[in-house]
């Protein structure tokens, strides 16, 4: 072996030796942990609910947007949620139907009922929503229970100022770490530094030993400068991500500001929207009161107690002994004084408070309340025959729908409607109701038309529905 050889073969040693070194002072990959077994309830996530019946409101209301519909379809369907399924509950959250209402919807669906399973608070709060869908009526459950949640959007308030401040901690956090990983990165950047001392020094020993491998000592320096190269690409990475962390700093100071700003609006606007809701409530039960203490003529009361006992007689007739009667919009009673006179014992509803304690004072079983809620929560076919004022349900098309609906379905096949379309100047709306209007809804609502008895511009239509 020669001079050269010798020499050569030394300058090897030393580049291995330092790039062992390097390799030693690097940062060790890091190994992801084994998967982790699935437990059966992970495989299959309806078996932890196929065979639990009771549930606590609470539990299903907690997860959001897409985890609970599909929790919600797990606990009361006992299945996972179809695609079709999962995008119409979504889309009614999305436009703000509450989460007991798709609960109940589910809950009281064929398929929920055939599962059985019991949910502890759902009802009351389902027929809050459904109450809450009935117009004027559900404005004003809507604000009452706005209302009383007061108290717990105050402290929902409160623990979101919380949140916010734990964010702020977190934040202060993260710039601790990020100093922390300044200072150890300046550690490694000295190191580096010194590491490059180190390779110059030798590099200059290795051109003083042998001159003549001058390419493979150029090939040194060229990588001590890429080295120097990377740790000032280094800095600036650690420069972008500082300021990157100021940036995220202040915008959470935005974001702090504009949920303050948007709670005290909403505020606001909650309060304006609740003085608007009493005082049109107020007007209201004024007018209702100021229309129920008109008093009638003689002649026309006359006029009406001789039709009614018509009318009467022909219900009688129709209906016979001993059947489930309701009355749906019964003013003072003077209609059921008509029909206990030919030996009908009918319950009725009034929506007018002022006409509902009149018909009580009588001694008739009237209650205060919207007509069509109480059809709408009658049984399945429970009811044999349904009387109903017109102008006491009002003539929007969708209300008159919503009456024929439900009367099809409270209804026992073969079960009678007698529509009464006639004057009531104590009512709010006194225009007389539009009978053909009327009768052309339940016909095409499946009802049979049977007769019509007019006095003047009255009438009673009789209908039926079809037998099954």
């Amino acid at each position: 072996m020669t001079v050269q050889d010798a020499q050569l073969e030394c300058v090897k040693a030393e580049i291995r030796a330092e790039a062992d070194l390097a390799r030693a002072r690097a940062p060790q990959p890091r190994r992801d942990p084994p998967p982790r077994r699935k437990t059966p309830s992970q495989a299959d996530p309806v078996a932890a609910d196929r065979e639990r019946i009771e549930y606590g409101i609470a539990e299903l209301v907690g997860p959001q947007y897409v985890a609970f519909v599909e929790q919600a379809y797990r606990a009361i369907l006992k299945r996972e949620a179809d695609e079709a399924g999962r995008n119409a509950q979504i889309a009614l959250l999305a436009n703000g139907t509450s989460k007991a209402e798709i609960l109940g919807n589910l809950r009281w669906s064929p398929e929920g009922r055939a599962a059985g399973t019991h949910i502890k608070g759902l009802l009351p709060r389902y027929l809050l929503a459904k109450i809450g869908r009935i117009p004027l009526l559900g404005y004003l459950a809507d604000w009452a229970i706005a209302f009383a949640a007061l108290p717990k959007l105050m402290r929902h308030q409160r623990a979101t100022d919380t949140s916010i401040g734990a964010v702020a901690l977190a934040n202060r956090t993260t710039d601790a770490r990020l100093d922390a990983a300044r200072s150890e990165l300046e550690g490694r950047l000295a190191a580096v530094a010194q590491d490059v001392s180190a390779l110059q020094r030798a590099v200059q020993d290795l051109e003083r030993r042998a001159g003549e491998i001058e390419p493979r000592a150029r090939r040194l320096e060229l990588r001590a400068d890429a080295l120097e190269d990377h740790a000032r690409e280094s800095d600036a990475r650690h420069d972008a991500q500082l300021q990157r962390a100021d940036r995220l700093a202040q915008r959470a100071d935005e974001l702090t500001h504009y949920v303050h700003t948007g709670n005290h609006w909403l505020v606001s606007v909650q309060r304006g929207m609740d003085e608007v809701e009493r005082v049109a409530g107020d007007l209201r039960d004024r007018a209702e009161r100021l229309a129920a203490a008109i008093v009638e003529p003689g002649d026309m009361r006359t006029d009406r107690a001789e039709r009614h006992a018509a009318w009467a007689r022909d219900v009688a007739m129709r209906v016979g002994a001993g059947r489930r009667v309701l009355d749906l919009g019964s003013g003072d009673g003077d209609w059921l004084d008509a029909l206990a006179r030919v030996g009908i014992d009918a319950t009725g509803v009034e929506p007018v408070t002022a006409l509902a304690d009149q018909a009580a004072a009588r001694g008739r079983t009237v209650a205060a309340g919207d007509p069509l809620d109480v059809l709408a929560r009658s049984a399945d076919g429970g009811i044999d025959a349904i009387s109903l004022s017109a102008a006491a349900l009002g003539g929007e098309p969708v209300r008159i729908a919503q009456v024929v609906v439900e009367a099809s379905r409270a209804l026992a096949p073969g079960g009678r409607v007698f529509l009464r379309c006639e004057a009531e100047p104590r009512r709010v709306a006194a225009d007389m109701p539009d009978a053909a209007r009327w009768r052309a809804w339940f016909e095409a609502g499946g009802f049979r038309f049977l007769d019509s008895l007019q006095d003047g511009p009255a009438s009673l239509t009789v209908l039926a529905r079809a037998a099954e």
